[in-house]
């Protein structure tokens, strides 16, 4: 099939978002268009049908919204639509039939996507392990929904005063989906938030737990090793986002390819009964 000779293509990325637009001339039959090189999007056009598929190359499922503006297509799903495809995988998304095939039909569209699966459920009577060796104290300079960046999708984050080069530790087992260690810039403006060096961990309800801040260099763990709650992970750090040396955690699910929505979680602590963190108290792990 011939490929894409003549495309506009507008690439806007906003967090883990990203936005791409696609006006394809009549003559093609087959289209990709790519985001970071780790999720496309294929539109074949077989017969009568316009078939839209997902090629997702992560080793993470990934939550996907498109909005298609069709032109002589039916479609059988609405727009925009959304789904979670499943990783390193290419799936079909939905199949549009072609309504007259003596006229011409078009299938312009954008997608945003995130990491995560909107299906997750997560396990509210979990309990967390303090992601610090036993016997460590560290305080919590930030928590659940905190004026500095705690807020919306990030609100119930927690975030611990660590010196660099501490050792983190898994608070949950789970299976490692995806890392970043290679970055070195840290600061306290919003530029510096997408060089946060980070360890994401799926988790058995199809939650994610996130760790960042990393030092360049200073995660351990590889994506898919099973890991076990309390395993080191890696070292601290203050990359990405940062004011001061800290280790950031939130646990998360997407609800669509440009929102996520973090959970309270609670976590073993010394008082007789699972605690939610409050920030500006030290908490010791077992």
């Amino acid at each position: 099939m011939r490929r894409l000779t003549n495309m506009l293509l507008v690439l806007i990325v906003v967090g883990f978002a990203v936005t791409i637009y696609v006006q394809q001339p009549l003559a093609e039959e087959r289209w990709e268009s790519c985001s970071k090189d780790v999720v496309c999007v294929i539109v074949e056009k077989n017969g009568k049908n316009v078939d839209f598929l997902v090629e997702n190359r992560q080793m993470i499922e990934i939550t996907l919204t498109i909005e298609v503006n069709p032109l002589n297509l039916r479609s059988p799903v609405d727009f925009p639509y959304t789904a979670t495809f499943p990783e390193e995988a290419t799936t079909k998304a939905f199949t549009m039939t072609i309504g007259d095939p003596r006229q011409a039909w078009k299938s312009p569209y954008t997608y945003h996507w995130v990491v995560g699966n909107v299906d997750a459920v997560h396990d509210d009577s979990y309990v967390y392990t303090l992601p610090y060796k036993s016997g460590a104290s560290y305080k919590v300079i930030q928590g659940f929904n905190g004026t500095f960046s705690h807020y919306g999708e990030q609100a119930y984050a927690i975030d611990w005063a660590m010196p660099e080069g501490t050792p983190v530790h898994a608070a949950r087992e789970g299976i490692v989906v995806d890392i970043k260690d290679t970055n070195d810039l840290g600061g306290p403006d919003e530029e510096f938030k997408d060089y946060a060096n980070y360890v994401r961990i799926k988790h058995s309800d199809g939650t994610i737990g996130e760790y960042d801040h990393f030092q360049q260099y200073g995660v351990n763990v590889q994506v898919g090793q099973q890991v076990k709650a309390g395993e080191v992970i890696g070292l601290s750090g203050n990359t990405g986002r940062s004011t001061e040396p800290h280790l950031h955690f939130w646990v998360f699910k997407a609800i669509d390819g440009e929102r996520r929505e973090s959970f309270p979680i609670k976590f073993k602590t010394h008082a007789q009964t699972p605690a939610i963190l409050e920030q500006g108290k030290s908490y010791t792990a077992f």
